[in-house]
């Protein structure tokens, strides 16, 4: 079950919660089976930094935005309520 949670994109960010702190998502049995021999692909420590820096961004953002949208709409549909006092 939490195996699932970790993998399943959030509505805010679009993105899981395993992949907004380890960048990737984990790997499943699946990605266990042995792939033909590919060439090997390296980052460069400050450009794979920078990425995370710009993710972190992006998920700040998207964060900010859901919850200005859960203030603004139960706000906008709200009806005035005038109370009158009974003497």
């Amino acid at each position: 079950m939490e195996f699932a949670f970790n993998q399943t994109p959030s509505k805010t960010t679009n993105l899981s919660p395993f992949q907004v702190v380890y960048r990737c998502n984990p790997q499943t049995p699946l990605d266990l089976i042995p792939i033909p021999n590919l060439p090997k692909f390296s980052w460069e420590a400050e450009k794979r930094a920078k990425e995370i820096q710009d993710l972190n961004v992006k998920v700040k953002e998207r964060i900010e935005k859901s919850n200005d949208q859960a203030y603004i709409k139960p706000t906008s549909t709200r009806k005035k309520l005038i109370f009158n006092p009974v003497v």
